[in-house]
């Protein structure tokens, strides 16, 4: 029965863990999580629906009408129900990982699973919760690796949501199935070093979970100690190595602009170079204003009503208007035109 408490601890994080022997069904608690389920919430056959009647899969059907299938370990459902099998009025299902050898992260998975139901229960005000040897029927979970991975996902979660809603959590295991959860229970909570030492609410921690003695944990835990400081440590020298190295660039920058000014005001061809980009730029402002101002001068041509001027090249008859020619052009056919019958075999008109 429920009312057999095997262990209990409370932890300075202001949550109470309790290991029940008894059926999680007769718990008295605000919500109960149940993971030994499909992605569509098929509970037929199940101890749940047999106590809870038929209405409860009909609401769990209409749940995933309109929410879509558990597929992921982050997806939970929490469904309100009323039943006078149950002392209990909240369910909160999701979809446990099958057991594949330990192959395929179900470890790992499961962890996470129970995790999301925790903060969902959180995020719900409940405020006690009661959970049994997940997965351990149907979906093949040996029951070591469940007790491992029930306390884990508990340990991190009460690490990271210190003084929440939620602060009572039963673990309930019936009789056959008890003795590891037994056996793991000091060693998560009581034994760790995890929940003897001040802990930040960041991030969830590896509790480490694993038989042996409190020694063995105190290593464990040093260990990482000293991998998180490595790590930092490698981090601050690379972002370090980053500075420095937009430093030198930056400084190599700034004396080499330096270097090129003093090259160009101490040396004399330098200077002669300098004067000559100076002249090259002067010449090309007055190519500018030239070719304006033959512009104005064709413009001025043209409201005049210049008569064409023709003349004939090589005995060929050649139309050239005067709003076609530029003025060195319209200069040359005039000195042409003036020119004596000798001179017209020698006159170059390739410039035009």
């Amino acid at each position: 029965m429920e009312n057999n408490i095997v262990d209990q601890v409370v932890l300075k994080t202001g949550h109470t863990i309790q290991l029940i022997e008894g059926n999680v069904l007769d718990a008295t608690v605000d919500c109960i999580l149940f993971a030994e389920i499909s992605r569509n919430i098929e509970l037929s056959g199940t101890d749940l629906l047999k106590r809870a009647g038929s209405s409860l899969q009909d609401l769990v059907r209409e749940y995933v009408k309109q929410n879509g299938t558990l597929d992921r370990s982050d997806k939970v459902a929490t469904i309100n129900l009323t039943s006078a099998e149950l002392k209990v009025n909240n369910v909160v299902f999701a979809a446990g990982p099958l057991w594949k050898g330990g192959k395929k992260n179900e470890k790992t998975i499961l962890e996470e699973t129970i995790y999301n139901c925790l903060e969902e229960a959180n995020n719900k005000h409940f405020t006690s919760i009661a959970m049994d040897a997940l997965c351990t029927d149907l979906f093949g979970f040996p029951n070591d690796v469940c007790a491992e991975a029930v306390y884990q996902a508990i340990g991190s979660w009460c690490l990271y949501r210190q003084f929440a809603y939620l602060n009572v959590i039963k673990v309930i295991i019936q009789n056959n199935k008890l003795d590891k959860f037994k056996e793991y229970f000091p060693l998560a909570f009581k034994d760790n070093p995890s929940f003897k030492t001040e802990t930040s609410s960041g991030k969830p921690k590896n509790l480490h979970i694993k038989t042996g003695s409190n020694s063995d944990l105190t290593d464990l835990d040093e260990e990482q100690k000293k991998r998180k400081v490595d790590d930092e440590e490698e981090t601050t020298h690379k972002r370090k190595g980053r500075n420095e190295e937009t430093t030198i660039e930056t400084l190599l920058e700034e004396n080499d602009d330096d270097e090129e000014d003093e090259a160009l005001t101490s040396d004399p061809l330098n200077k002669k170079l300098k004067g000559i980009k100076k002249a090259s730029q002067s010449a090309k402002n007055s190519a500018w204003k030239r070719n304006r101002n033959e512009h104005k001068f064709l413009n001025k041509a043209k409201k005049k009503n210049i008569d064409d001027i023709s003349t004939n090249i090589t005995n060929a008859p050649v139309n050239i208007q005067a709003e076609d020619m530029s003025i060195s052009t319209s200069l040359a056919m005039e000195d042409y035109s003036n020119m004596k019958d000798e001179d017209e075999n020698n006159f170059d008109m390739t410039f035009l």
